[in-house]
């Protein structure tokens, strides 16, 4: 019996679990301007999932295997900082803070996109004058797989003379030359790989 009563909250937890939302989608992001948005995650099979944002709400239901996506109506930039709300079928929302909406990049490539402002001739000057909080990096993390992979693990930063250091050289001073001329945020997602030296 004591099992048994164990067993009956953690049950009832995981039939309530949030909707979990691809790693891409987090506080601070930038979605793309002018485009439809896919919205994308993880949930219990078959249950509804809600993402609202900017005043529009869109429904779905997460497939046999708890993947589910919906499409964000073409929106215009917008520099005003906003919540995205996730809901499921039980529980609080998963709320995603200070999103915009902007132009957004892929800066791929091999060493020369990895390389960082950090390293890059000038660096003080350009790491103390680069206070751009509409500018931000998503950094997708290096690994391998056989399969494509439905989600990656990161963050999206900021960029400040904090931060910046650590941003891609190359996908930095292209995004605010492009944050100069347009005066929108604009969202770098980093994914670059460096082969080490002596592999072949």
């Amino acid at each position: 019996m004591k099992f048994l009563l164990l067993i009956l909250p953690l049950l009832a937890a995981s039939a309530t679990a949030k909707p979990v939302p691809a790693g891409l989608f987090a506080d601070h992001a930038i979605l793309q301007r002018n485009r439809p948005v896919p919205v994308w995650g993880t949930a219990d099979p078959g249950e509804d999932v809600t993402v609202a944002f900017a005043g529009k709400s869109h429904t779905t239901k997460a497939d046999s295997k708890g993947r589910w996506q919906v499409q964000l109506d073409p929106m215009p930039s917008s520099s005003e900082p906003k919540e995205l709300s996730i809901r499921g079928a039980a529980g609080e929302p998963v709320l995603l803070k200070d999103i915009l909406v902007g132009e957004v990049w892929i800066a791929s490539g091999q060493s020369n996109m990895q390389f960082s402002v950090g390293g890059c001739v000038n660096a003080p000057v350009e790491i103390a004058a680069a206070n751009f909080p509409q500018i931000r990096q998503f950094s997708v993390p290096p690994k391998g797989s056989l399969a494509p992979l439905d989600s990656v693990q990161g963050n999206w930063a900021i960029c400040s003379p904090n931060t910046v250091g650590d941003f891609s050289g190359v996908g930095y001073f292209f995004a605010r030359d492009l944050y100069q001329k347009l005066g929108i945020p604009v969202g770098i997602i980093k994914s670059s790989y460096c082969r080490p030296i002596g592999w072949t």
